[in-house]
């Protein structure tokens, strides 16, 4: 909850999503996390391991997206090819027929 303030502060908006650092849930914690206003959200691709993926491999990780297909990954490590990965994934993902959208505006209404 630490975090959760630290966000609002900064951004003045509320969090409504959460995802365990270990993408791990049972029972209990999904209670606790609904307790506390939380809906629970999960991932279906692992996109770049972690940031150790080349390029090539992360957009082949994007490419087994199905409808609905969420994708972590960490554009947070610059020295990783996630970045690119992700760049030569996107058009050809259009190309396929997907939309990319907010899982606030979609997904949890």
């Amino acid at each position: 909850m630490k975090n959760h303030q630290t966000v609002k502060n900064l951004t003045g908006r509320e969090m409504t999503l959460f995802r365990s650092g270990t993408a791990y849930y049972d029972e209990v914690s999904v209670k606790i996390a609904n307790e506390l206003g939380y809906d629970i959200v999960n991932f279906d691709i692992l996109g770049d391991a972690g940031a150790t993926y080349t390029g090539e491999q992360v957009k082949n990780a994007l490419l087994q997206a199905k409808s609905g297909s969420i994708a972590l990954l960490h554009m947070n490590q610059p020295r990783s090819e996630t970045a690119e990965g992700v760049k030569q994934a996107i058009p050809l993902l259009k190309e396929m027929g997907f939309e990319f959208v907010t899982l606030k505006d979609e997904i949890l209404e």
